[in-house]
């Protein structure tokens, strides 16, 4: 463990991974009374993502801890540190969020990313994990991948990077959409277009007219069956799984740490057999649909995707605590379909903050290459 003594009299340090695995009851009284997302931010998030990916990537932890001078925990910087290296010649360390892979493999996608803090001390503890990140810790460039543009937190980065002559760029950007769980579901669907109300809704008796369609609620002892079941539906649209090898392993994982009652994993099972699955867990009132699987030609006159949507986000409603059911970020096949089930955006950014302005235009200039010659010339 490394430790710094910043001056506002909060002392930062790394912890290794045993520490990173008891850190749990801290981190998640920390986590809520903070403002960092109920489930992306969440101990058990990250401490699954980092237990299924972290030896395959080949990273090296970079868990930041802020605690006052009594020992009370203030902030927490989920981070890990790997190398990359730029057409053979440029060395380059890399600093990126537990959560998310940027440029080296694909894994699942963490969104409304950032740093676990106290509000009443959140600005010293921006500075203080900053100032540590420049004093104590060698690197290149910072990914910060799907921040919420509207959050304090990423101001609050772009900020200090300038104030520091680093560059602060937006290296891509996505829009994510949420229904705010407010007044009743009826409400909710006369405010639809009429096209969009009949797919999400008014479709439902077309299924019902010669054949029973059943809901089922999968069990915990059933949840690999149900992966299993929802990767087939997937691969059907996709042509492959959406949660397969380290995916799926790391989802059986996290939620083995979540109360059954956070977990929705539902079937959709038509005439005998199963047509469509719908995977979203639930946080502190806010609803996420994480993914979905059906037949897409199933009925002529349904689109089954969009119908069993319908059932989770009236469920949600249905649900006293639920706030929110997030779409999260993420176009449909053939349309952003999304933006017509709610009219409240979320604005998303991966950023890449660079030390060195030079290093910077060496990117820059490596990005402007075709991207079969990237490749050959990027290795990790």
């Amino acid at each position: 463990m490394n430790k710094f003594n910043d001056s506002s009299y909060l002392l930062v340090e790394t912890i290794d991974e045993p520490s990173f695995h008891q850190l749990r009851d801290e981190w998640e009284r920390l986590h809520q009374r903070s403002d960092a997302d109920p489930l992306f931010l969440s101990w058990a998030w990250n401490w699954s993502w980092w237990e299924s990916w972290n030896q395959a990537l080949k990273l090296e932890l970079l868990l930041i801890t802020v605690r006052t001078i009594e020992g009370e925990l203030v902030g927490i910087a989920p981070l890990y540190r790997h190398s990359v290296n730029y057409m053979g010649v440029s060395g380059v360390t890399r600093i990126q969020s537990v959560g998310n892979a940027w440029g080296i493999s694909p894994t699942v996608r963490s969104e409304y990313m950032g740093l676990i803090v106290d509000p009443a001390l959140e600005l010293q503890v921006y500075q203080s994990i900053w100032r540590y990140l420049l004093s104590e810790v060698h690197w290149d460039e910072l990914i910060l991948c799907d921040l919420d543009k509207e959050t304090r937190g990423y101001r609050i980065f772009a900020a200090l990077a300038r104030m520091n002559g680093m560059v602060f760029e937006q290296a891509s950007e996505d829009v994510g959409v949420k229904v705010n769980i407010s007044g009743t579901f009826r409400n909710y669907l006369q405010q639809l277009g009429r096209n969009t109300r009949l797919k999400l809704y008014n479709r439902r008796n077309r299924l019902e007219e010669n054949s029973i369609t059943e809901h089922i609620r999968v069990k915990p002892e059933q949840y690999p069956q149900f992966f299993e079941k929802l990767n087939e539906l997937h691969a059907t649209r996709w042509k492959k799984g959406c949660y397969t090898g380290l995916s799926e392993q790391f989802h059986l994982k996290l939620l083995s740490f979540l109360p059954d009652s956070n977990v929705h994993c539902m079937l959709m099972k038509h005439d005998g057999q199963m047509i469509s699955a719908l995977y979203d867990l639930e946080c502190r009132g806010k609803r996420y649909n994480l993914q979905a699987g059906y037949f897409e030609n199933y009925h002529s006159k349904v689109s089954l995707g969009t119908l069993h949507l319908g059932y989770g986000i009236e469920e949600a409603w249905n649900t006293s605590s639920c706030v929110s059911y997030d779409l999260l970020a993420g176009s449909g096949k053939h349309s952003f379909y999304k933006k017509h089930l709610s009219k409240k955006l979320t604005q998303f950014a991966t950023v890449r903050i660079t030390r060195l302005k030079k290093r910077f235009a060496l990117y820059k200039f490596f990005e402007r290459l075709p991207a079969k010659l990237r490749k050959k010339l990027l290795w990790r």
